[in-house]
């Protein structure tokens, strides 16, 4: 019994460490390469104003001084000397699926309560059972389709600090030399 007391101990231990490793790399940036959505924050000070800005495109290059990137299909350079970070994106927004799923379960929700209710007794503002679905499968829609936009995730970024971008030349992992747009540790 005392000897199990430290083995327990010890996967207790190396539990926590996993963990710990697991969220620490977690959280790094994604790397850097051609084709990806970045979204740079750029600083302005002409005409002695700073106006910043934030441009979101996909990342065509990325020299000395240039960061190059396509922006509704238009060529935008930006100086690096001007950039105060670069975020890369690590996750697309999911807003239009969400409220396409908020919006077929509460229209068909809605429409499966409005037809069980059933006929209505005549009468002046009698309605009957279809009538009734689809008044509820559009309110309970709209409904749903809100509620679906809010509860979807947005887009996400992550941080890659402009001075930790760097370009080279090398040979990659398939033998071929080429240039490389990295990320410094």
């Amino acid at each position: 019994m005392c000897e199990s007391k430290p083995k327990r101990d010890l996967v207790v231990m190396m539990a926590a460490l996993m963990c710990l490793a697991v969220n620490v790399f977690a959280g790094e940036p994604p790397p850097l390469e051609s084709g990806a959505r970045v979204r740079a924050t750029v600083i302005d000070t002409a005409g002695g104003i700073i106006e910043i800005t934030e441009v979101a495109g996909t990342l065509v290059g990325l020299d000395e001084s240039l960061l190059t990137m396509t922006v509704s299909d238009a060529r935008m350079e930006i100086p690096r000397n001007s950039i105060a970070g670069v975020e890369t994106q690590v996750q697309k927004g999911r807003k239009l699926r969400g409220t396409a799923i908020g919006l077929g379960i509460g229209g068909a929700l809605g429409a499966v309560m409005g037809y069980s209710d059933g006929d209505d007794p005549p009468g002046m503002m009698s309605m009957d059972a279809g009538h009734k679905a689809a008044v509820g499968a559009v309110a309970f829609g709209v409904i749903g389709g809100l509620i679906g936009a809010l509860a979807a995730p947005g887009e996400q970024w992550q941080e890659i600090p402009a001075d930790r971008i760097q370009l080279g030349f090398g040979q990659g992992p398939d033998g071929a030399s080429g240039l490389f747009l990295t990320r410094r540790f």
